[in-house]
């Protein structure tokens, strides 16, 4: 078993990856108290489950705010970001998430 690769892309999140990988789908922990930046992923479609907590995200110009228990879906190609208020989140990106298919917009 791989160990879980913890990581903080900004100041507000942290990730845990357990590298765990299919061939058309991977996942990770995010725990997020803040906002997350901006992204637009080209490749990968990301579902989100909210566990904990509650988010706001921010698709294009719209706004949708989830608590949780709650699923939020986020398709390829759409600028976004997320406040979360001691979230904690499940992503799943299919096909699996490449850091080069993403572009950082702001952080």
């Amino acid at each position: 078993m791989q160990p879980i690769r913890q990581f903080k892309p900004d100041g507000a999140t942290d990730v845990f990856d357990w590298g765990v990988t299919f061939s058309n789908a991977n996942a990770v922990l995010l725990s997020i108290d803040g906002e997350h930046g901006t992204f637009l992923n080209h490749a990968s479609d990301k579902t989100y489950l909210i566990v904990s907590g509650s988010v706001v995200f921010y698709v294009e110009e719209e706004m949708f705010h989830c608590d949780s228990p709650s699923c939020f879906v986020i398709e390829k190609g759409k600028k976004h970001k997320m406040i979360g208020a001691v979230a904690k989140l499940v992503c799943i990106s299919e096909p699996p998430f490449d850091p080069k298919s993403e572009d950082i917009l702001n952080t």
